[in-house]
């Protein structure tokens, strides 16, 4: 399990300032296994995931636009307790309206519709919740984009809690130096998987909302 936690001063207790969730959704909520074979088969991509001589024959974009084309969502299996890591943030979010959601991921932003709906589908939408896809043209790497993305939207809402949920360890380090030694009225948990998340969520909702 990957989890850091990062203490800032804080401004107020209590519920009183939102709780914020970091959702990533490639390797985290769904996996993309059966999409990386069909990139393997069709000759874009050389190498397994993480692998540090993976090679992109037709190039990386190209490769990344082919990964990505919504036709191939159907593929993606959900991961292990994500169905029932959002149920329980849903479930939290009945209780009390401070609760944001935010599914942060490096998919085109072109093909926002269809993410979002891909996830509606899985059961994995929480209502109100905001899609953030990576700009293109534009096309900062990925932990810039993220990090940057999470910065935006903590300036706005002045969160009491953070959580970040993402495979990527380098994410994860990010978002933490994001937030270290900044004002903020922060506690910061980042998690590599829905299963972590989820154990922790269900101590934080027991002893923070009381039930």
């Amino acid at each position: 399990m990957q989890k850091h936690t990062l203490q800032a001063k804080q401004k107020n207790s209590g519920l009183t300032q939102p709780i914020v969730f970091f959702i990533d959704i490639d390797g985290t909520l769904t996996d993309g296994t059966q999409r990386e074979k069909i990139m393997a088969e069709r000759g874009f991509v050389i190498g397994e995931y993480g692998d540090p001589k993976r090679t992109y024959p037709m190039g990386k974009q190209q490769f990344l636009e082919a990964f990505c084309n919504p036709e191939l969502f159907h593929t993606d299996v959900t991961m292990e307790d994500a169905i029932e890591m959002i149920d329980a943030i849903k479930r939290a979010h009945g209780v009390t309206r401070n609760i944001y959601v935010f599914y942060v991921t490096a998919r085109d932003s072109k093909h926002h519709h269809e993410t979002e709906q891909d996830l509606r589908r899985r059961g994995l939408w929480v209502s109100c919740a905001r899609l953030v896809c990576k700009p293109h043209p534009e096309t900062p790497k990925t932990i810039e984009y993220k990090t940057s993305a999470f910065a935006t939207i903590v300036n706005a809402l002045n969160p009491s809690s953070i959580i970040v949920i993402d495979n990527s360890a380098h994410i994860l380090e990010g978002a933490v130096k994001c937030f270290r030694g900044s004002t903020y009225g922060t506690i910061v948990n980042t998690f590599e998987t829905c299963t972590d998340a989820l154990n922790w969520w269900k101590l934080y909702v027991k002893h923070q909302m009381g039930y």
